[in-house]
């Protein structure tokens, strides 16, 4: 996954970031402002051809969505109705 940042210190982290599976395995995506606030994110998630996701759950965050990720494109856009600092934006098997 490859991630495109444009507040100062606003990281987006998948975790875990990397590993060998023989399975379906639980990636978590976390975007965390370390102490900048952001009411806004964008994400483009791109899969290798071997990947596919099988489950999305949106985590519990104040995220509005602009565009609602789902299994079969897990990328999304939205707006944060309050500041955050950090939050868990969705976990994907």
């Amino acid at each position: 996954m490859r991630a495109s940042i444009s507040a100062a210190s606003t990281t987006l982290a998948a975790s875990p970031s990397a590993g060998l599976y023989d399975g379906p395995f639980t990636v978590d995506l976390v975007i965390d402002g370390h102490g900048d606030v952001f009411n806004a994110a964008q994400v483009k998630v791109a899969l290798s051809s071997n990947l596919a996701v099988k489950n999305f759950a949106l985590g519990n965050c104040g995220f509005s969505f602009l565009h609602v990720p789902s299994a079969n494109n897990p990328s999304f856009a939205g707006v944060i109705l309050m500041f955050y600092r950090q939050f868990e934006m969705a976990r994907i098997q």
